[in-house]
């Protein structure tokens, strides 16, 4: 029997359709070829975030949060505390939750703290950090003036020095501390200075020290 040609056609066409359904992997293409990579490439990163890996640096700079730069003397607390004098090699850095005022040196580092708890449980965390022995009474302690008349009670101590949260103990070290109670505050909350540093401590460390207690405002 003669087939007219266009359905002979359409009876071709749709066996060859039939063939490819029958077989999927006849579509399927292998490449064996490779290139070498150009300065056009961006290699991956291990480990990335998603952010690091898809984002363009001016975007990642778009989100980054901005920081101000640290002022001489530091931030101000609400309270308004600031400091007239510093020490000619301290760099002032940025504020923490418990560093009102934050400063590094060559040797070392001195902070301004307003916080609660009383004055001997503190002197003692302080004085355990050094394996110093401890207080009960603090007219043991000698006292210098701190800011808008106050006279603080100083605490020293030098040796090995344990910061704690996990950080390492450090050899050879010195604390210089001051610590008064905040007549601006609450009941139990303080005003302290904590300095320490390579021991033993220079006069001229000594003395920025003290100039620096000294020299603290805030509002009354």
């Amino acid at each position: 029997m003669n087939l007219p040609l266009i359905l002979k056609y359409s009876v071709i066409s749709l066996s060859l359709l039939g063939l490819a359904a029958c077989n999927p992997k006849s579509s399927e293409v292998v490449i064996t070829e490779t290139r070498e990579v150009t300065n056009r490439d961006i290699l991956p990163q291990l480990f990335a975030s998603s952010e690091d890996q898809f984002l363009p640096p001016q975007a990642k700079q778009a989100l980054a949060p901005t920081k101000a730069p640290a002022q001489p003397g530091g931030e101000k607390h609400p309270s308004g505390l600031h400091a007239d004098y510093i020490g000619k090699d301290w760099q002032p850095i940025a504020s923490t939750q418990f560093r009102v005022l934050n400063y590094k040196f060559p040797t070392g580092e001195i902070y301004v703290s307003i916080s609660g708890g009383g004055l001997i449980p503190n002197i003692n965390r302080w004085l355990r950090q050094f394996q110093a022995p401890t207080i009960t009474d603090l007219s043991t302690l000698s006292k210098a003036p701190l800011g808008n008349n106050l006279q603080a009670y100083i605490v020293e101590a030098s040796g090995s020095y344990s910061p704690g949260m996990g950080r390492p103990n450090k050899e050879n070290q010195a604390l210089l501390s001051a610590i008064a109670a905040y007549p601006q505050g609450a009941p139990n909350e303080f005003i302290s200075v904590k300095l320490i540093a390579d021991a033993p401590l220079s006069d001229n460390l000594k003395q920025d020290f003290f100039t620096f207690i000294e020299k603290l405002h805030w509002n009354e």
